[in-house]
């Protein structure tokens, strides 16, 4: 058995597999733990009615997720969900039968979370507005 196995290109060559194989990995938790951010505003068992997903590039990348919801749990259940779920805390106005609550902190240096939602009473049953948003800020 030949002990020059190991060069100096095949050591090269396995150190960027291994940091190729690394980089992917984080890349997928990372993607995981986005994906995971932006699901946590539906609220459970609720019918989607709609939903859309805006990515902007420029001057700093964002990425906003909106979406309504219906369901026929009480306006209370639903309102006390997502005002825990998000520690968004009480209403911050309301418009006839619609109350809103929102939020906005730095998750790290880089990072702000805009938060908000619309809790409303329709005929047809409870109907939720929310936008969730990630940007990263070049400070």
């Amino acid at each position: 058995m030949r002990e020059d196995w190991l060069t100096p290109r095949r050591m090269v060559f396995a150190l960027s597999l291994l940091a190729a194989a690394l980089a992917l990995a984080f890349g997928l938790l990372l993607g995981a733990g986005v994906v995971r951010y932006f699901q946590s505003l539906v609220y459970p068992n609720a019918l989607d009615v709609s939903e859309s997903t805006l990515y902007i590039w420029w001057p700093n990348p964002t990425v906003r997720r909106t979406l309504s919801l219906r369901t026929q749990d009480g306006f209370g259940k639903v309102f006390g969900w997502y005002s825990r779920s998000f520690d968004l805390g009480p209403e911050q106005h309301a418009i006839g039968q619609c109350s809103s609550m929102a939020r906005s902190r730095d998750v790290l240096w880089l990072l702000e979370s805009d938060t908000s939602v619309q809790v409303c009473n329709t005929p047809a049953g409870r109907t939720v507005f929310g936008m969730r948003s990630l940007t990263f800020r070049w400070r």
